[in-house]
């Protein structure tokens, strides 16, 4: 008897976990190991038995409209950690994208043709590419894919595409030249805080400074002590606490102007979202 599930989710982990034999839900429904959207023009995914036994299951990556990609999504997440799935283009019939999309063992060796054809162009993508370093990758593990299935189901493996080593050249170039500009820029905005923070500390500068540890000044009329996060406390009150930590007291739960004292360890002092590092307190205070 069809099970009738109350969501798309429900259903997935139902088919997924072969508790029931057939159900339905809304716009999805499964029949034994199969599982479709909307119709059996489209299935979205099916269990096979391999030839030494092993239970994976084959999803379908053709792409139909948005809902079928969210429900393939709730069957992706559903099924057991302990079996293998594989994203595939299901076998098309008669050339029209969206008849007849169906899994079938013996066209298995037209599907691994047709995920070669997507290697080759995300190989050619990358001999192309300017900055982006990713279409090797892409490459690499839809390629290792191929040769699980074809280890799983003794199909003959493809050789690799004739461009892919020069195209992992280009890609592991690209890459290094990717961390060498982003170390450039990170020194950059470092240099660029540091001379904020110099600005900042001379009040000719007054935003706040986020990238860099907390620091202290003392306000233009020297009755508050202003942090680079833009925290203001009464000078007199500051001091107070600094002589307490100075004594080592417990000053866990102290209270100052609004900002509590969360912890206190010889590398800095926590107060509110604030770490204020000892050096800079110190530093701070000697002066």
């Amino acid at each position: 008897m069809k099970k009738v599930f109350s969501s798309h989710a429900s259903l997935s982990h139902a088919w997924a976990n072969q508790t029931h034999e057939i159900g339905k839900a809304s716009a999805m429904f499964f029949e034994g190991p199969v599982i479709y959207s909307y119709g059996y023009h489209y299935e979205i995914a099916r269990f096979i038995d391999a030839p030494n036994g092993e239970k994976v299951c084959f999803i379908n990556s053709n792409g139909y409209s948005n809902s079928t990609a969210k429900h393939t999504n709730h069957v992706s997440h559903a099924i057991p950690k302990n079996i293998t799935k594989f994203f595939v283009p299901f076998v098309i019939d008669g050339g029209y994208w969206h008849k007849n999309q169906t899994f079938k063992v013996d066209k298995l060796p037209i599907i691994i043709g047709k995920m070669m054809l997507n290697i080759d162009s995300l190989i050619e993508k990358q001999l192309n590419a300017r900055s982006n370093f990713s279409y090797f990758n892409m490459a690499y593990l839809s390629y290792s894919k191929v040769l699980n299935i074809c280890e799983l189901f003794n199909i003959e493996k493809p050789v690799l595409p004739v461009n892919w080593f020069e195209a992992e050249t280009k890609a592991n170039f690209l890459r290094n030249t990717e961390k060498d500009r982003q170390k450039a820029k990170e020194q950059k905005e470092v240099e660029k805080s540091i001379e904020l923070l110099e600005k900042w500390q001379k009040h000719e500068f007054n935003g706040q400074l986020y990238n860099i540890p907390v620091h202290l000044r003392i306000s233009k009329d020297g009755k508050l002590i202003e942090t680079t996060k833009g925290a203001k406390v009464e000078f007199s009150k500051a001091v107070e606490l600094y002589n307490r930590l100075k004594r080592n007291e417990n000053v866990n739960g102290y209270k100052i102007d609004g900002f509590t004292v969360l912890e206190n360890n010889s590398e800095a002092v926590k107060i509110g979202c604030h770490v204020i590092n000892w050096p800079v307190i110190n530093q701070f205070f000697n002066k």
